[in-house]
């Protein structure tokens, strides 16, 4: 299956300011000491998936965008920009 995006950089919308909010090392903190229902979502997303994996070329990959004093927010981003760039 090969599928395509094509995107109408025309219609975008201003970038968001997303330096801002917790760090990545607050985050990752929070994860560890909030076993409960509130980091539940974000636990998930460390495991493995039926889909994908963890194995440490992935993890390397990511860890370049999550620096610790980066914010969270932008960190995700330039991650999907990069999966973009990288993949696309």
């Amino acid at each position: 299956m090969v599928s395509e995006v094509r995107i109408d950089e025309s219609r975008a919308s201003p970038e968001l300011n997303l330096d801002l909010g917790n760090s990545c090392a607050q985050a990752l903190a929070a994860l560890h000491r909030s076993p409960g229902k509130s980091t539940l979502g974000a636990r998930e997303c460390v495991l493995d998936s039926p889909m994908v994996k963890v194995i440490s070329q992935l993890r390397d990959y990511a860890k370049a965008s999550f620096a610790p004093d980066r914010p969270l927010l932008s960190a995700a981003r330039e991650l999907t920009r990069r999966i973009f760039t990288d993949f696309t």
